[in-house]
């Protein structure tokens, strides 16, 4: 099901009224994995307004928001 978050915040930008999507999924299996608490998944949607970066070895995601 869509739904839609409030705010989203990350590096100290805030998006509002984020489109989501809700999935049945069980995020205790993936904090166990990970072994720290999980707030949540940024998922394509939410990623799509930016340039991503990933620096493997450096364990950084870079979001860029595309120039205008």
């Amino acid at each position: 099901a869509i739904t839609s978050i409030h705010s989203v915040a990350l590096a100290g930008e805030t998006q509002t009224e984020v489109e989501a999507v809700r999935a049945p999924l069980d995020i205790g299996l993936l904090e166990n994995e990970v072994g720290h608490a999980i707030a949540g998944l940024l998922g394509g949607r939410y990623l799509e307004s930016y340039v991503t970066t990933i620096d493997y070895p450096g364990r950084v995601i870079t979001l860029r928001a595309y120039p205008e």
